[in-house]
């Protein structure tokens, strides 16, 4: 996920707030991937201090996108 700010400046690292409102994903997911090492420190994610958490837009896509699919089985008739 690339982000233009100003139409004009590609932006890698976004809080995690703002990550949230634009993937729709909820604080307590991102909150899950950071605390139990699914998304590493200073990759996916970094501290700025106790209460700021900012998230690598780039890292986090190309985390999405080696996930697998899921699919749902048709019910048989």
């Amino acid at each position: 996920m690339q982000v233009i700010l100003n139409g004009t400046l590609p932006l890698a690292w976004v809080r995690a707030e703002r990550y949230c409102e634009l993937s729709g994903e909820p604080m307590n997911t991102v909150r899950g991937r950071v605390s139990s090492g699914i998304w590493s420190q200073d990759l996916h994610f970094k501290r700025l201090s106790e209460r700021t958490l900012v998230l690598n837009l780039n890292a986090i896509t190309d985390w999405f996108n080696q996930q697998p699919h899921f699919t749902t089985s048709k019910p048989k008739h």
